[in-house]
């Protein structure tokens, strides 16, 4: 059933849009350091624990009105949306903004400290157990939590307090950053984490443009398919772990710097089985035997953020620069909605189950939002490139575009050739085959009725 805000309305005259945007830097302060960075139940080694910044997190907002409808779209730079419930009620209490109207999502860098993965850290079983055995870094975590939060409810408000009439454009161009991650190797006689250039890889690369009446930039949304773990596993401090916004942080912070007033968000794609091309952590077969060698880059790899950076903006710009047409005046929907599925309670959970868990199944949430004719397709998990490229086939929209890690996460959502393989992540994977694809199928189907 179609919760009532997702049915569509019937068809009126299309209003003028207004705009607003703003980022709140969340960045750890210094004193808080070192911070946990990693799952709580994981086994805490001396290598999970960052000692400083390596550049700026940002929460970042865009605030669109219409004569009828408001949306707060929000980034922020972190692995996953810490207790998506929880933040957009936040939201929602502080702006008047309604709590389905929020499209809220991570950049999914790997390299920040810890949140809450579902709730807040104090409701998480896990960081209770963490607080017993870690109480001085968990005091610190905690301050961290709070000024996060803080950020993302600032970053709205100054959002909305920015609206003024707009227009909006969207432009493509392509960017050859990523790669499928998806390997066989015969010296392990198996799929391992690496550099499958044959495997399927999107890389599209879109922008959308919101600009004012002076056609100065207000907000560039860009979108694209990869994983923000260009320094994944730094050692960049001294030989220790930096935090960094990774590849998000640094076009966005770079187009911030040569636009001033103006606001980047960027949003991962179909980016499950994408890496970036360059990494500070590597994995390559051993000439004599063809067994897999995996390591991280002693003391550095910053500057593969700078090339991978300075490769991927030229793309962003040139994405931009193909925009020829605007809309001043837009109809805008959204929705939001939970599709219960089946799992498979025999392959171990990697987290305390929960009681819906217990009962074999697993919420996936779908986010659907309408901007005149693009339409952007929000999924609580990090789809796959060959169901992102499903979804586009099968899209009635011109412009579709897949944003991952929207309102919360369940992980990796693939589809049913991947989910078979015996690679890494789908022999941890608990979804059953033959649910996911229809799943966000059907959703879609509702949504563009």
């Amino acid at each position: 059933m179609v919760p009532p805000h997702c049915i569509k309305e019937k068809k009126r005259m299309k209003s003028t849009l207004h705009c607003g945007a703003a980022r709140v830097e969340i960045t750890a302060k210094s004193e808080w350091y070192p911070l946990f960075s990693g799952f709580f139940n994981d086994d805490i080694k001396e290598d999970s624990y960052q000692v400083g910044s390596l550049d700026p997190q940002f929460a970042r907002a865009i605030a669109l009105q219409n004569d009828d409808t408001t949306i707060l779209m929000v980034s922020l730079d972190h692995i996953a949306v810490p207790g998506g419930s929880e933040i957009t009620e936040m939201i929602s209490e502080a702006t008047g903004v309604a709590n389905e109207n929020i499209f809220i999502f991570a950049t999914h860098t790997h390299n920040v400290p810890s949140l809450g993965f579902h709730c807040r850290l104090e409701d998480d079983p896990n960081f209770r157990h963490f607080q017993e055995n870690k109480p001085d870094v968990a005091a610190r975590q905690l301050q961290y939590e709070q000024h996060v939060w803080a950020g993302i409810r600032q970053a709205c408000l100054e959002a909305m307090t920015a609206l003024r009439p707009a227009k909006i454009g969207i432009g493509y161009s392509e960017s050859y950053v990523n790669v499928n991650r998806d390997q066989f190797y015969d010296g392990n006689g198996e799929f391992c984490m690496g550099f499958n250039g044959a495997g399927h890889s999107d890389k599209t690369l879109a922008v959308i443009r919101f600009a004012d009446e002076q056609d100065q930039t207000i907000a560039l949304f860009v979108n694209y398919a990869v994983h923000a773990i260009v320094l994944f596993l730094n050692r960049c401090i001294d030989g220790k772990p930096g935090s960094t916004a990774d590849l998000p942080g640094a076009v966005c912070t770079a187009y911030e710097r040569q636009h001033p007033g103006a606001v980047c968000m960027w949003s991962p794609a179909a980016n499950g089985n994408q890496n970036p091309i360059y990494m500070t952590y590597y994995g390559y077969p051993d000439y004599a035997t063809g067994k897999v060698y995996e390591s991280v880059i002693p003391n550095g790899g910053y500057e593969y953020l700078n090339v991978l950076g300075g490769r991927h903006y030229a793309d962003i710009l040139r994405a931009e620069h193909a925009i020829t047409d605007y809309a001043d005046a837009i109809d805008m929907r959204i929705c939001r909605e939970a599709q219960q599925l089946p799992i498979d309670r025999e392959v171990p959970s990697r987290f305390a189950e929960s009681e819906e868990e217990k009962q074999g199944k697993r919420s996936l949430f779908l986010t659907g939002m309408m901007l005149g004719n693009i339409f952007l397709y929000g999924i609580g998990g990090e789809l796959y490139s060959t169901l992102g490229a499903f979804i586009k086939e099968r899209s009635p929209y011109r412009h579709t575009l897949i944003c991952s890690q929207v309102y919360t996460t369940v992980g990796y959502l693939m589809d049913d050739e991947n989910l078979l393989r015996p690679t890494l992540f789908a022999r941890g994977s608990r979804w059953l085959p033959n649910t996911i694809a229809p799943a966000l199928d059907n959703f879609m189907k509702r949504f563009t009725k």
